[in-house]
């Protein structure tokens, strides 16, 4: 069962974002530019297939395929953590760390762990198709997004010397 929290959390800003820019990590455009959009909420990713990570810079991308409307993109600036079950695939230290090790193949050119690390999810995305079955606005700011039989994303509310914990943008 699908499930929301209706309010939006003082922690997240949506935006929209144009199509554009080069491509970062091999694997998602990074957006060109930003334009605030309030009608985009935390619930619009519910059901919505999750389609891939990159990252821009030292921003995490996620992006989710609605079966109706534009895709969207969550832009996770700071703190996040994305596991499956116990198992933690993702975290905000992974964009600056580098990788672990330099196997053959794509992820030589990888030039941190969460861009070899976001390769892999991307390939185990693809082949499962994922939607987002749960989302939680948390009290303090933060998120928390659910999809499969057993991934979660948790966006904790931002600190003060942040603006925004994430931010939700329309692909469109």
């Amino acid at each position: 069962m699908a499930t929301a929290t209706p309010a939006v959390p003082t922690g997240g800003a949506t935006e929209k974002t144009a199509r554009g820019g080069a491509a970062t990590g091999g694997a998602t455009p990074r957006p060109a530019r930003t334009d605030l959009l309030p009608a985009t909420r935390p619930d619009a990713l519910l059901g919505a297939r999750v389609a891939g990570a990159a990252r821009d810079g030292a921003a995490a991308l996620l992006t989710f395929a609605p079966e109706h409307g534009p895709a969207l993109r969550l832009v996770l600036p700071a703190a996040f953590r994305l596991a499956r079950g116990e198992r933690t695939l993702l975290t905000d230290a992974d964009l600056t760390a580098p990788p672990e090790h330099r196997p053959a193949g794509p992820f030589e050119q990888c030039a941190t762990r969460y861009d070899a690390r976001a390769l892999a999810l991307n390939a185990v995305l693809s082949a499962t198709r994922p939607s987002v079955r749960e989302i939680t606005a948390l009290p303090d700011g933060g998120l928390r997004v659910a999809w499969g039989a057993s991934f979660l994303l948790e966006i904790p509310g931002p600190p003060a010397s942040t603006v925004t914990a994430w931010r939700l943008g329309d692909l469109g």
